[in-house]
């Protein structure tokens, strides 16, 4: 799809891609306006949906408007060059052996993201997050599928960081992770 791709505008809408099924798109929505409601499961090994700018879940690229699910499983990957943002009436479910890729994550106060060990999530940059961040997923800072190919996290302020499986430190671009002022950082493995 050469520019956005919009799952359920304004009724009810779903996007699987399995069995190594492949989605491209400029910009993607799901659940756009009041009302609809958006699904999109990427699952399976090779299965990705690849959005070159933003993605947003539950709403558009101003506003929150409708439900938004997406769920990315089993070696599904959801690969994002922009922003992923979940709006307040967005879910986000990282399920076992799922990949989420994205220059930024934003998680908007009411969303929901759901995630569990085996999954990979890989960021430049994460907000919304909470000041006590705690991960089931591997997190990955620093990749090149992202926009700005570039990533860093700052953990300050008597802050804590935590991390259940393993915490890269660029992945396979440039990475940096900061923990100053009473910042802790906790994960079972860590790779820099």
């Amino acid at each position: 799809v050469a520019e956005g791709l919009v799952v359920a505008y304004d009724a009810s809408g779903t996007l699987n891609v399995r069995n190594g099924g492949e989605v491209s798109s400029a910009t993607g929505f799901l659940g756009y306006s009041t009302d609809s409601v958006g699904t999109a499961t990427v699952n399976g090994d090779g299965s990705v949906w690849t959005n070159s700018g933003s993605l947003y879940v539950g709403g558009g690229d101003t506003a929150g408007g409708g439900s938004g699910v997406l769920t990315a499983a089993d070696g599904g990957e959801v690969q994002v060059g922009g922003t992923l943002k979940i709006w307040d009436t967005g879910t986000l479910n990282l399920n076992a052996g799922g990949v989420v890729a994205a220059d930024a994550m934003e998680l908007v106060p009411g969303s929901t993201f759901a995630q569990a060990a085996g999954s990979v999530l890989r960021l430049n940059s994460l907000s919304g997050f909470g000041d006590n961040p705690s991960f089931d997923a591997s997190l990955h800072l620093g990749h090149s599928a992202g926009g700005s190919g570039a990533g860093t996290h700052t953990v300050g302020n008597a802050q804590n960081l935590t991390v259940a499986e393993g915490l890269v430190v660029a992945y396979d671009a440039s990475g940096t992770l900061n923990v100053q002022d009473g910042g802790v950082v906790s994960n079972t493995v860590g790779y820099i």
